[in-house]
């Protein structure tokens, strides 16, 4: 029951960006962390092993995940600059523009930008940098074992002590920075291994309904340290471990509803696309509504609103011919003995 709750993480990015409600996504971004941490090294233990064969399966069904849709959403932000011109893009997000340099360029096709301050085609593309830099440090065996994984986890729990004790800007460096994410990405790498005594524990409380009621607990964690302050500090990590109880409950809801799981997989399925397309398409609704003489405010949660069927349509639009394509291909390598 992941693919409904990561649609929502989505919308929670998207209503950080375009809402302007502060610390809603970046909520959402550890989260999304956590939930790759468990789901890399689960698929790495159950499905592709960690013989030479297994880690290249993996790595080509990684980069058949990531790349053709990422590239898709380059394109819709190329179109959309040589449509509207860079300077419409940059008025709405600051850094949806052309690439700098021979250096960006690169950074922009391979998916390595480091810096999510420099010019990026798709502005949330810093997040699948660290996001492809422990998918590869979990293939290669970084959580293979749980004596393994808790000195990662040791590793990153320091690394995150130690930027909270010192006087390092927490923006860079505790939550952009690549090694501020080892403490979500390793907590959900335990709850792999740790799985079975985690269902011991949960025991009749992996329900949906205890589900949804740790996700309001999210909001009401979010929207409570928000109004005192403390929303990126205290608030934000608190909500990290709501939400890996949440995750964990969800790892063993048991859905029978053939319906119900159909819909839960088409919503995780829109997940994606709409996390990297839904700075280009706020650009063009915005525009498109002047055009039509409706008048939006940024960073306004009407803003957010009107731009959300949009996105669901051109999300839906790159599911059908992209996604759907290309995960017959992933399946086929995922199966295939050679």
């Amino acid at each position: 029951m992941f693919g409904t709750y990561r649609l929502l993480l989505a919308f929670m990015v998207v209503f950080l960006h375009l809402a302007g409600w502060p610390g809603f996504g970046e909520y959402a971004v550890f989260t999304f962390f956590c939930l790759s941490g468990y789901l890399m090294t689960y698929i790495m233990q159950q499905n592709y092993g960690y013989d030479g064969q297994g880690v290249k399966k993996y790595a080509i069904a990684r980069a058949l995940r990531i790349y053709p849709l990422y590239i898709a959403a380059c394109l819709l932000s190329i179109v959309t600059i040589f449509a509207l011109g860079e300077d419409a893009t940059r008025a709405v997000i600051f850094n949806l523009r052309w690439p700098d340099g021979t250096f960006n360029t690169l950074s922009n096709i391979f998916l390595m930008n480091f810096d999510h301050k420099s010019p990026a085609l798709v502005p949330p593309s810093w997040a699948l940098t660290v996001e492809i830099i422990y998918y590869a440090l979990i293939g290669l065996g970084l959580s293979k074992t749980p004596a393994r994984t808790w000195g990662w986890f040791g590793l990153g729990l320091v690394y995150t002590i130690a930027i909270l004790i010192t006087d390092l800007p927490w923006w860079d460096y505790g939550y952009f920075h690549p090694a501020a994410a080892s403490l979500p990405f390793a907590t959900g790498a335990l709850m792999y291994h740790y799985n079975a005594q985690i269902k011991r524990v949960l025991g009749r409380m992996a329900r949906l309904d205890v589900a949804i009621l740790l996700y309001a607990l999210v909001i009401f964690n979010w929207y409570w340290h928000y109004k005192n302050g403390t929303g990126l500090t205290y608030g934000f990590y608190l909500n990290f471990v709501i939400n890996c109880i949440l995750l964990a409950v969800l790892t063993h809801v048991k859905i029978s509803n053939r319906q119900l799981k159909a819909f839960d997989k088409r919503m995780g399925d829109l997940s994606y696309p709409i996390y990297l397309i839904h700075w280009t398409v706020g650009v063009l609704v915005f525009y498109g509504a002047a055009r039509l003489g409706l008048e939006l405010t940024k960073r306004s949660e009407v803003f957010a609103i009107v731009s959300i069927p949009f996105m669901l349509i051109f999300g839906q639009l790159t599911v059908f011919c992209i996604h759907g394509p290309v995960e017959k291909i992933r399946m086929f390598i995922k199966n295939s003995n050679d």
